[in-house]
């Protein structure tokens, strides 16, 4: 569940409003919507250094041929390496 101590908060028509990366300004009822935890979820995986070359474990594995020495995502460079410089 996605920790909303940590998004900046607005008063608007007396609604708390969250900001999220992505959609902007949304409601806690939007935060909680499934969409939103698999963002959460694959954004730990992609921050988190020890997940380097985990294809097998990588949420953006699509089971893609090392054609051209690509990873099983489709990609020449880890998501991780990426995402974590």
């Amino acid at each position: 569940m996605l920790k909303l101590e940590n998004l900046k908060t607005k008063n608007e028509n007396g609604m708390t409003l969250y900001f999220y990366a992505g959609l902007g300004w949304v409601t806690e009822e939007r935060l909680n919507q499934p969409d939103v935890a698999k963002n959460e979820a694959i954004k730990d995986f992609d921050c988190n250094p020890e997940n380097s070359h985990c294809c097998a474990d990588c949420p953006h594995n699509r089971n893609f041929s090392d054609w051209q020495d690509r990873l099983p995502c489709g990609q020449y460079h880890c998501w991780v390496d990426v995402t974590c410089k």
